[in-house]
Order: structure tokens, then sequence, then C-alpha cells
């Protein structure tokens, strides 16, 4: 497995990947930290050249001196290091899709979630790749058993590969896995969701709440849960409750992690 760190070396960033090491592990996972930087500038300077080969040295030694700091934690951790002078979500638009298996970085804010889908950095990233994008807000406590919601369109179900990326996050980290089915269109086939979660144990919440991010948030609070799951499918779901053209004002006001998943 292949794991891609964008770091800041902010405090979160850094949180950030003390998380990933916490749900992934080290045993046969691949850690890449990657380090992006801007000159910001509204006119042409001659100094530029010379700023910039400051910051890659700066870059450089900030990695090397990260790096060590989660082999000190981590022995076992396989680990390499790149600086890249652009915007960060240039670079992840670039990626091939299949070099790597997640992204996990962090997002700035008391507002948790609500900023990540009002145009932060990390909203950026999310839209510019296929890569399941797992963002953590401040302040989350780490915990064995970690209790998952998965907010499914009972209509319209994710593909096996979907089911397949939980498995390889429950390799290392257990959790409860709690399906939230938001019926607004009649009958769905519950055998289907049986069949596609089959050898998975998991509760299944079913709400016509029609307010489908109110319904996320109740359940968030009255389960206690430690990582929301969306996945983006053709703009049905997902994409109709979080486009970047949606008036209505996010409810959210939580510090719970959010893994996205284009399917």
């Amino acid at each position: 497995m292949k794991i891609l760190l964008p770091t800041d070396f902010s405090e979160n960033s850094l949180k950030s990947i003390d998380y990933a090491l916490f749900i992934f592990g080290v045993n046969e996972v691949q850690y890449h930290l990657l380090h992006t930087f801007e000159i910001v500038s509204t006119r042409a300077s001659d100094g530029i050249k010379e700023l910039k080969s400051e910051m890659e040295k700066q870059a450089d030694e900030n990695l090397v001196e990260l790096a060590n700091e989660i082999i000190k934690k981590h022995p076992l951790v396989k680990l390499s290091l790149e600086y890249q002078y652009g915007a960060l979500c240039d670079f992840i638009h670039q990626i091939d899709n299949k070099q790597y298996d997640f992204i996990v970085m962090g997002t700035k804010g008391s507002s948790g979630l609500k900023e990540v889908f009002l145009g932060s950095n990390s909203w950026d990233v999310i839209v510019s790749t296929h890569i399941p994008v797992l963002v953590l807000p401040e302040n989350v406590d780490f915990k064995q058993n970690l209790k998952l919601l998965f907010a499914i369109d009972p209509y319209q179900l994710p593909s096996k590969q979907v089911v397949e990326l939980l498995l390889k996050m429950e390799e290392n980290t257990s959790f409860e896995i709690n399906l939230l089915a938001i019926k607004n269109n009649g009958d769905f086939n519950l055998n289907k969701i049986n069949e596609l979660f089959k050898g998975i144990r998991f509760n299944l919440i079913v709400t016509e709440n029609e307010d489908i991010e109110k319904a996320i948030e109740i359940y968030q609070q009255k389960k206690q849960i430690d990582l929301l799951v969306m996945v983006n499918q053709h703009r049905s779901f997902w994409e109709n409750l979080f486009h970047t053209s949606t008036t209505k004002k996010l409810t959210f006001h939580t510090k719970t992690p959010l893994l996205t998943i284009k399917d």
C-alpha cells in the first residue's frame, strides 16, 4: 500500500501523519512525505531565483528532520521524501490515480468539516484527484476501536472496490461500521446491501430525513462517530450533497475525520 502525506510542517499536518500511521500501521505500507511551496509576488524580482533556492534548501532540511522524528517513533516505517515548487492541488492533479492508495492530510479551522467543503486547501485536493482522500480536522483523539459512519445512497450502491478500501483500513485498525442509508425514493433492495458487505459486520441505519446534511450530523453525534466516509458517485448522492454550487449553508460543526472516495 502507498500513502501520500502532504505536509506544510504545521501542527495539524504533523498530526495527520500520526493519524495515518495509527490507521494504516507500518506493515507493507510505503509513506511518501510531500511538501509544496510557492513564492507569492506581485512583480518580477531579481531575488526570486535566490529565494526559491533558499526555500528548496529549507524544505529539504525540514523534510529530513520530520522523517527522523517519524522514524524515532516508528523504526520500521518506510518513508520517501519529496518537495515541489507549485500549488499542492496542481501537483495532486497530475498524479496517476493508481500511484497511491490514499492521501492523508490535515485541515485547519475550528469549524472542521464545514471548512473542508467551503473551499479550503483540502477541498482543492479532494476535487483534483480520484485517489481517496482522508482529511483530519484539528483536535482529533485517537482510539483503539473506531466508530465509522458510511453514508450511502441505497439506490446507487458503491462498487466492491470501495468496500475493499475499507477492508484495507481494517487490516491495522478495528472499526465498528455503521451504514447510514437515506431513504427518499421508495423502497430499496436490502439484499443488495447485504451482498455487497458480505463478510463484514455492520449496523444499518435507515432514515427518511430529507435534510441529508442534518441526518448525517444527527447520527455523527448520536453514535459518537470517529470517521465519516462519503462516496462520490457521478453527481448523484455525494455530488448533490457537497457540490460547490450548493447555496444551502452546510450544517457540519464537527471535528470528525473525513474519508472521501470517488467511485
